[in-house]
């Protein structure tokens, strides 16, 4: 009977080893799609980011566009103030002048 005892241990132990090999296979792939899924978490992180520095990016250039077309808007009136401003000036002078011009005339009428 030591035979089959022998057998049956040698069994027993190749039993216990492939178990331990399995059970060491299986660790391996859970390490290894842990390690895969990390990545994967990183990559769209990483993605992410980059999305979100792009619309800042866009809505820096678009408020810098209306900022400046703002400043623009506020140049032309300035510009079109000062037009007027002159021509109010213009026409100030021309009536003054007028009214100047018109007392001589009366001034030297009243000499003849």
């Amino acid at each position: 009977y030591t035979q089959p005892n022998a057998a049956a241990a040698a069994t027993k132990i190749q039993i216990q080893e492939t178990k331990e090999q399995e059970e060491a296979a299986v660790k391996i792939q859970a390490v290894q799609r842990g390690k895969a899924d990390r990545k994967k978490v990183e990559e769209k992180k990483q993605e992410v980011k980059e999305q979100s520095e792009a619309a800042v990016k866009i809505q820096a250039v678009q408020r810098g566009k209306a900022d400046r077309k703002k400043v623009e808007e506020k140049k032309a009136a300035v510009v079109a103030e000062k037009v007027e401003q002159d021509q109010a000036a213009t026409k100030i002078q021309a009536i003054q002048r007028g009214k100047a011009d018109r007392k001589k005339v009366e001034e030297k009428k009243a000499e003849v």
